[in-house]
C-alpha cells in the first residue's frame, strides 16, 4: 500500500509494505516545453544542459535548473529516436528513425556532417569522451563510429540474437550491449574483449544504464521489470515488477540513492539503490520519460509536453524558519515594553533550529553565538540545533526602545523577535503603589508598598524623621517586584521617606504625607486598656499568646485543642511558677479575639514597651498558610483571615522579623510555635494547618527569624516536613501537652528548683518523639541566646 501526503508543495512519500525509507518531493515548477509528447530525455552535468525530444519531431536544449527559454534546433525531417551528449556538454548527438546520426555544436547550434552507421533506424547511442559514438541500429548491429571523421572504427555483434540498447561504464572502459533475449554482453575497450555475459533474464531489455558509482548495471524489460546486477561480479541483485507496460526510462540519481523510471502504463517509479525497493510509484500524470540533474533533482517528462521538476531528499526539507527566544529580561507581553532604568542593559537569548544557522543579527548587526546551555534545550524538538548569545544594548532614548533580533538558516529562512524596553526617567524609575500621597488611615500602622524598576541594593524608610528601617537588603527580589514595609503611625500628620539604593549606583528618594485618624481605641479581645510602664526598676516579664481553634471562614478546618493550650500557657504564666505575669504585661488573644488587627496590635504596639532588659514571651497555637498563587509566601491565621486573600487577611511571617528586629527591644526572647501547615484528620489525632505540603515551611520560617536578632530563641512544635499533632486523650496539643508538664517541674533535670529554657526545650523534644514515636520533632533555634535564661520556678 502506498501513502501520498501533499503539504504547501511537498510530497511525503513512503511505502508501507516494503519497510524502505522515506522520500520527500519537493515540487519546484511544472514548465510547458513542446506542444506534443516528449519521448526522449537527456541530462548533461557539465552543462546542466537538458535535451528534449518530442513527439513533433522537434529538439530542444533548455537549462536544467530553471526550464526556461528554451532553445529549438533547426525541423528534423524524421522522427528523433536517440539523445546523447559528449562528456563535456558542448556537442549533443541525435540519432533519427532514418539511421542518420548528426552532432550539433551547442554554441551556435551548428550540425555536423550527418553519418549513416546502419541500414536501418536508430535504436539507442552512447558518446564515450568526446569523440567515440556508440550505436544500435534497426538492422540488428552495433557501431562505433569516430564523431569528428564519421568513420566506422569497430562493431560488436551479438548475432543471432537483436540488439535493444546499450550503455557505457561511467570511467568509458566498459560498454555493455542488452538483447531482445533479456541477456547483457559487457566488452571492454579499447580492446573491445568480451567481459561478462549476464544471463538472469529472459525479457527483451528495451533501456539499459550503469550507476554513476558503476557499482550496478540495471537493465528495463518489456514485460515492465527492473532487472538488477552487481556490474563488477555480474551477480544477479534485484528483480522487481514496476510496471504493467514496457520500461521506457531509467535515470540515477548523482550519489546512486535513488534510480526513477518510466512506463508506457504512464506511471513513474522512484526506487531506493541501497534497499533494491520501489518506494513510490507515482500515476495520474502520464508520465513519459525521467532523468536526474545535479543536487538530487528530477526532472519528469509527460506526454503532454510538460516537465515538472522536484527535489528527491531523505528527510523533510527545512521550511521553518529559526525561533529565536529572549532568555532575560523576560519579554512581556506583544506589544508592552518592559519597562527598566538604566542606560544599558544586557540581553541573553537563544536561537535554535531543525536543520541549521547561519546568523544573528540585532538591527543588522551581527551578534557573536555561543554553545547555549542544557537547560535552555528542554522543551525543544529533539535534535534541535541550539546556540546561545548575550550582547549589550544601549538604551539611548527615555521612552520605548526596540530591539529586532533576526536569525538566519542556511536556507535564508528567516524568524525573528522583538525586545521591547521602556527606559525610565528618575521621577518614574520608583513606584509607590501605597499608601497614597496625602492619604488618612484609621489603623495603627501602614504598608509602605513600592516598586524600584532596577535591581536594589539598600533600602531605607524614616517616618517622622526617625528611621525606623536603615540599609534593609531585599531578599529574592529583581528589578520589577514590590517590596513592602509595615510602618507604624502617630495619630495626625506623618511624613513617610524612602530612599532606594540601587546595586549600579541610583539613589531615588520619594515622600509621602499620611494621615492617621483619631478614633478612640476599641478592641475586640477582652483585654484591659494598656497601660504605662511601671516605676519599678529592673527586668519585667511580657508575654503575647494566641490561640485559634475556631475561624471565622467555614473554608478554614476548626482545631480542637489550639484555643484551650494557649489559654492554659497563659493560665501557667499568671502562677507565681510561670513568672506571675499581670493583664498589664500579657496579652491573650483567643479564637474571635484574635483578629488581624488586635494580633498587630499586641505583637507591635503592647511588645514595643519592653525594653532592652526585659524578657518577652510569644506563643502561637493554630493554623499556618501559605498563599495558594504564591507558596513562597507564608502566613500565620488569625480568626478573620480569608484563605482566598491571604495577603491582606493573614499576619505574614515576614512581619513577624520585623516585630523582632524593630519593635522590639528586648534582648531575651522566647517564641512557642505549635502551628504547621500540613492538613489531615486522622482517627485517633488531629494535624494543625491548612493544605498539604511535603514541607513544613511555617515552622522552618520560624527558626530561621531566631537569627534576626541575638538572644532570641524559637522553639517550634515539628520540623519541616512533620505535622504539629492533637491527643484526644491529653485534651492538648503533644507539643504544648509536654511543654506545660516540663515548666511544671519535670524538667528540673538538676534538681535546683529552676527551669531554664533549655531544659524545658530538651523535656519537650525528649516526650514528643516518644510519644509520636518519632514523626514529630521539636525543633529549637540554632543560634546565641541564654540557655540558662530560667523560665519556671518550683515551690519548695
Amino acid at each position: 500500500m502506498k501513502i501520498l501526503v501533499r503539504c504547501a508543495g511537498i510530497l511525503l512519500l513512503t511505502s508501507s509494505a516494503l519497510q524502505a525509507q522515506e522520500v520527500y518531493l519537493e515540487q519546484h515548477q511544472t514548465v510547458s516545453i513542446v506542444p506534443s509528447a516528449i519521448v526522449r530525455l537527456e541530462f548533461n552535468a557539465a552543462a546542466n544542459l537538458l535535451a528534449i525530444a518530442a513527439a513533433d519531431r522537434s529538439v530542444r536544449l533548455v537549462n536544467a535548473a530553471t526550464l526556461e527559454a528554451p532553445v529549438q534546433l533547426p525541423p528534423q525531417q524524421v522522427r528523433i529516436t536517440a539523445l546523447a551528449f559528449t562528456r563535456s556538454g558542448q556537442t549533443l548527438i541525435t540519432g533519427s528513425a532514418d539511421g542518420n546520426v548528426i552532432s550539433w555544436r551547442i554554441a551556435g547550434l551548428a550540425p555536423g556532417i550527418p553519418f549513416s552507421p546502419h541500414r536501418g533506424g536508430i535504436a539507442a547511442l552512447a558518446v564515450q569522451e568526446e569523440n567515440l559514438v556508440f550505436t544500435v541500429g534497426a538492422d540488428k548491429s552495433i557501431r562505433i563510429t569516430d564523431l569528428n571523421s564519421g568513420n566506422s572504427v569497430g562493431s560488436v555483434s551479438v548475432s543471432p540474437l537483436e540488439p535493444t540498447a546499450i550503455a557505457l561504464q561511467p570511467d568509458g572502459k566498459i560498454f555493455a550491449v542488452a538483447t531482445s533475449a533479456g541477456t547483457v554482453q559487457f566488452t571492454s575497450l579499447p580492446g573491445l574483449t568480451p567481459g561478462l555475459l549476464l544471463k538472469d533474464n529472459a525479457s527483451r531489455i528495451t533501456v539499459a544504464a550503469f550507476s554513476p558509482d558503476s557499482k550496478h548495471f540495471v537493465a528495463g524489460t518489456f514485460d515492465g521489470q527492473l532487472i538488477i546486477w552487481n556490474a563488477a561480479t555480474g551477480a544477479l541483485e534485484s528483480k522487481i515488477q514496476a510496471y504493467r507496460g514496457s520500461v521506457t526510462s531509467l535515470a540515477f540519481e548523482q550519489a546512486a540513492t535513488w534510480l526513477a523510471s518510466t512506463g508506457t502504463d504512464s506511471s513513474l517509479a522512484l526506487l531506493d539503490v541501497p534497499a533494491m525497493k520501489i518506494v513510490q510509484t507515482m500515476t495520474g500524470t502520464p508520465w513519459t520519460q525521467a532523468a536526474f540533474a545535479t543536487n538530487g533533482m528530477l526532472l519528469a517528462a509527460t506526454s503532454t509536453g510538460s516537465v515538472l521538476r522536484w527535489t528527491v531528499r531523505k528527510e523533510p526539507p527545512d521550511i521553518d524558519p529559526p525561533t529565536v527566544v529572549i532568555k532575560e529580561p523576560t519579554p512581556l507581553a506583544v506589544n508592552v515594553p518592559r519597562r527598566m532604568f538604566a542606560t544599558e542593559i544586557t540581553v541573553r537569548g537563544i536561537v535554535w533550529d531543525n536543520k541549521s544557522l547561519k546568523e544573528v543579527t540585532v538591527g543588522g548587526t551581527p551578534v557573536q553565538l555561543v554553545n547555549a546551555a542544557p537547560s535552555d534545550a528542554i522543551g525543544l524538538p529533539e535534535g534541535a540545533l541550539v546556540r546561545g548569545f548575550s550582547i549589550k544594548l544601549r538604551l539611548d532614548t527615555v521612552g520605548v526602545n526596540r530591539f529586532a533580533f533576526t536569525a538566519t538558516d542556511a536556507k535564508g529562512l528567516s524568524g525573528a523577535a522583538v525586545l521591547a524596553i521602556e527606559r525610565l526617567s528618575a521621577n518614574d524609575a520608583l513606584e509607590v503603589l501605597g499608601p497614597q500621597i496625602t492619604t488618612e488611615v484609621e489603623g495603627v500602622s501602614t504598608a509602605l508598598s513600592f516598586r524600584p524598576w532596577f535591581d536594589v541594593s539598600t533600602y531605607s524608610v524614616t517616618i517622622n524623621l526617625v528611621e525606623i528601617v536603615r540599609g534593609q537588603r531585599p531578599k529574592n527580589k529583581i528589578a520589577g517586584d514590590v517590596i513592602t514595609e509595615e510602618i507604624p503611625l502617630v495619630v495626625g500628620y506623618n511624613q513617610i521617606q524612602l530612599v532606594v539604593n540601587g546595586k549600579n549606583g541610583e539613589r531615588i528618594a520619594k515622600t509621602i504625607g499620611v494621615s492617621r485618624k483619631y478614633t478612640p481605641t476599641v478592641t475586640q479581645a477582652p483585654v484591659q486598656q494598656q497601660k504605662k510602664r511601671a516605676a519599678t526598676t529592673g527586668p519585667q516579664r511580657w508575654a503575647v499568646v494566641i490561640g485559634v481553634s475556631q475561624y471565622g471562614d467555614p473554608g478554614i478546618p476548626s482545631l480542637k485543642y489550639a484555643d484551650k493550650d494557649a489559654e492554659a500557657f497563659a493560665n501557667f504564666l499568671r502562677t507565681t511558677e510561670g513568672g506571675g505575669y499581670d493583664n498589664d504585661h500579657m496579652r491573650v488573644l483567643l479564637n474571635k479575639d484574635a483578629t488581624l488587627q488586635n494580633v498587630r496590635d499586641g505583637l507591635i504596639n503592647f511588645l514595643s514597651q519592653a525594653i532592652d532588659i526585659d524578657l518577652v514571651i510569644i506563643y502561637f497555637a493554630g493554623h499556618g498558610a501559605p498563599e495558594p498563587a504564591r507558596p513562597q509566601n507564608l502566613y500565620l491565621l488569625t480568626y478573620d483571615s480569608d484563605p482566598s486573600r491571604l495577603g491582606t487577611t493573614g499576619f505574614p511571617m515576614w512581619q513577624i522579623e520585623d516585630v523582632l528586629g524593630r519593635y522590639i527591644t528586648a534582648k531575651k526572647i522566647v517564641v512557642f510555635s505549635d502551628a504547621c501547615h500540613s492538613g489531615g484528620i486522622s482517627a485517633n489525632f488531629a494535624t494543625r494547618g491548612v493544605g498539604v505540603t511535603e514541607q513544613n515551611l511555617v515552622n522552618q520560617y520560624l527558626a530561621d527569624l531566631s537569627r534576626t536578632k541575638d538572644g532570641t530563641v524559637v522553639f517550634t512544635a515539628s520540623a519541616a516536613g512533620e505535622v504539629s499533632q492533637e491527643f484526644p486523650e491529653f485534651g492538648h496539643g503533644v507539643f504544648t501537652q509536654f511543654l506545660l508538664e516540663g515548666l511544671r517541674g519535670k524538667a528540673d533535670y538538676n534538681n535546683d528548683f529552676t527551669i531554664t529554657i533549655n531544659e524545658a526545650m530538651q523535656y519537650t523534644e525528649e516526650q514528643v518523639k516518644r510519644k509520636t514515636r518519632g514523626a514529630q520533632n521539636p525543633t529549637r533555634s540554632q543560634t546565641t541566646y541564654d540557655k540558662d535564661l530560667t523560665v519556671a520556678l518550683i515551690p519548695h
